[in-house]
């Protein structure tokens, strides 16, 4: 009854994707935290698998793996929308939901062109700094205040991103070593500040768009995206001709999908705080893949620096979670 009332509410915009928790006004159920917190596990995985296919077919451009995988996306979202009765079009705030579904596109671009060109390890656990991006810019725009522990874990972000990225000014890297270029960790880091963003403009829509909505003309925005990318490049065309990776195409839209939906049960369960912290199953995830299943050594340093973005990323949390804040806020 719990499922079907809540996807109920996100169905009529009563809840947002991202932000809020349904249950503020009372203590979540220990069945309820069980089901929030594994389908934040599930959509963990569904979001590794995601990125293994683009790692897998990365000899298709960018633009190719948006449009065509978010056909299949949008496809599985209309009947989502269409089953909860969310509104396509009549929806209120369409200057804050246009703003929040570019900068969630650009972030998804972002992530697509960083698991291509970086090792999967690497890149999954610099997307994944968002949280402390976040609290920057909730200081900046919505006045939220920062305290020691936020500072803390920024500072351990931040060291564990120049160890990934091995900047040569810091590092003394062999010429002959088959290494991205340190300037190609960017992307996935201006990834996580654009979904940062993303997430505290959601917090301005809060609970008057349905998530279903957003998501629906997400698809519609990845697929354009995906199009305008592919043919300002000017790269050959390459769709594949195969069985396999049209297959594989298909079920890379599908996780996103999967992963949409998913969250939004999770968090009609669990907190939002809570599901983040859930989020660093995504890194040691991405690890195990990169070296399991694409035989790609991970580095110590990249190791050490993803542990240390993992560190800040749970000492943020919890701190929100315990309301822990040492009694000074800047």
């Amino acid at each position: 009854a719990v499922v079907s009332t809540q996807s109920g509410h996100y169905g009529r915009g009563e809840e947002s994707s991202s932000t809020t928790s349904p249950t503020s006004t009372g203590t979540l159920s220990l069945v309820s935290r069980v089901k929030g917190i594994s389908f934040m596990i599930l959509v963990s995985i569904g979001g590794t698998i995601h990125g293994a296919i683009v790692k897998h077919i990365n000899y298709l451009t960018v633009g190719e793996v948006m449009y065509i995988s978010s056909v299949f996306y949008l496809c599985f979202l209309s009947m989502t929308v269409s089953f909860f009765g969310a509104p396509i079009v009549g929806f209120s705030k369409k200057i804050l939901v246009f703003t929040r579904l570019l900068i969630g596109t650009t972030a998804l671009f972002g992530k697509v062109w960083s698991v291509q060109n970086l090792p999967l390890g690497d890149a999954t656990a610099l997307f994944f700094t968002s949280p402390l991006f976040t609290a920057i810019i909730a200081r900046v725009f919505l006045k939220e205040k920062l305290n020691p522990v936020h500072i803390g874990a920024m500072m351990s972000g931040l060291a564990g991103v120049i160890l990934i990225a091995k900047p040569n000014f810091i590092f003394k890297t062999n010429a002959d070593t088959e290494t991205p270029p340190w300037y190609y960790y960017l992307v996935p880091i201006l990834s996580a500040i654009c979904l940062s963003t993303f997430y505290v403009i959601q917090r301005n829509i809060g609970k008057s768009v349905s998530a279903y909505t957003i998501a629906w003309h997400s698809g519609m925005f990845q697929i354009v995206g995906g199009v305008l990318y592919h043919v300002g490049s000017r790269e050959e065309y390459t769709i594949p001709a195969c069985f396999l990776p049209r297959t594989l195409l298909i079920i890379a839209g599908l996780c996103v999908a999967h992963n949409i939906c998913l969250k939004n049960l999770a968090l009609s369960h669990e907190k939002a705080t809570t599901a983040n912290l859930i989020h660093n199953l995504d890194t040691a995830l991405a690890f195990i893949v990169q070296v399991g299943l694409f035989g790609v050594p991970a580095e110590a340093l990249s190791l050490v620096g993803a542990g240390l973005i993992m560190l800040g990323t749970v000492c943020l949390t919890l701190s929100k979670i315990l309301g822990f804040n040492c009694g000074t806020e800047f």
